[in-house]
Formats: C-alpha cells, sequence, structure tokens
C-alpha cells in the first residue's frame, strides 16, 4: 500500500482533472447543492447532464450514489468537510482526497480507499463510504465518456457549466 500523500492529484484547480475526475468533482458538489437547498430541480439537471455523459443507466445510477455518499458524509463525517461551489476552479484539499479515493477505487486499490474513509468518518461509516465510492467510480469511471453535458471550451480551457 502506498503513503496517501503520493495519491493526490498534483493540483488545486478543477480546470487540470481528467474528464471523469471533473465529472465526478461536478456531480459532487451539485449534489451538494441539491442536498442543502432540498432542490429536486438541482437533482433533474444533474441526472440530464450525466445523461447526456453517460448514458441513461449509468447517469441514474451515478445520482444515487453520488448522494449516497454525500448522505453518509454527513452523517458521519469527522470533521467538516471543505468543498467549493460547482461553478469555482479551485480543488479543495477534501475533494482532492475524494477524487483519489475514486480513482483507487477504479484501479481496485480498495486498501487505500480504506484508509482514505477513515480520514473522513467514523469507524462505523467506513465501509458505507466505500461502498459509495466503489459505486460512484463503477459509473462515472470510463474516461472515455461524452463530453456534452458539464463543459464547454474556451480559449483553450474548460469551464463548467453552471445553471
Amino acid at each position: 500500500m502506498r503513503t496517501t500523500d503520493t495519491l493526490f492529484p498534483e493540483t488545486d484547480s478543477a480546470h487540470d482533472l481528467s474528464p471523469s475526475d471533473h465529472l465526478a468533482l461536478s456531480s459532487f458538489r451539485y449534489c451538494l447543492v441539491a442536498m442543502q437547498r432540498r432542490s429536486p430541480e438541482t437533482f433533474d439537471w444533474l441526472l440530464a447532464s450525466l445523461r447526456r455523459s453517460i448514458g441513461d443507466e449509468n447517469a441514474a445510477a451515478a445520482v444515487v450514489a453520488m448522494s449516497k455518499l454525500v448522505a453518509t458524509l454527513a452523517a458521519a463525517a469527522r470533521r467538516n468537510i471543505s468543498y467549493h461551489q460547482p461553478c469555482c476552479p479551485c480543488l479543495s484539499v477534501d475533494e482532492s482526497h475524494l477524487l483519489t479515493m475514486v480513482s483507487a477505487a477504479r484501479r481496485g486499490e480498495i486498501a487505500d480507499v480504506v484508509d482514505m474513509a477513515a480520514e473522513f468518518v467514523y469507524e462505523r461509516a467506513i465501509g458505507d463510504l466505500v461502498e459509495c465510492v466503489r459505486a460512484v467510480a463503477g459509473r462515472i469511471g470510463d474516461p472515455t465518456y461524452e463530453d456534452a453535458g458539464f463543459f464547454r471550451h474556451t480559449h483553450g480551457k474548460r469551464r463548467l457549466l453552471h445553471s
């Protein structure tokens, strides 16, 4: 097992992420907004955007998985989790760690996911968070997804579209 210091993305900018990591980040942020505001419209928008990118079946499952991930963090976080608004180009340390967990799950490195989950939630919720991360990785893990929903190109850089 590697130390988690070597796993994190080498950037604090959402613009530098891979398309699948950017999609996972956007999904995380929009799920947070939808749950905080109790906004079914935001969930509908997220689902429609994901459908364009990863298809109907994967989109629905991804929204459910990401919603469960956010709910697990809300219920069992050891501390406040830092995050940015959906349109922000910055990447918080916690967002970076979550993306690292998703990437590790994509590679099947579950021991690393478990170790990182322990940094976020109490012991009783580690298994739940790991399952959520694995479910997200399984649905938003394809690096060849269609770049149709969240991004637009502006002067050679990716910009996150927001509602």
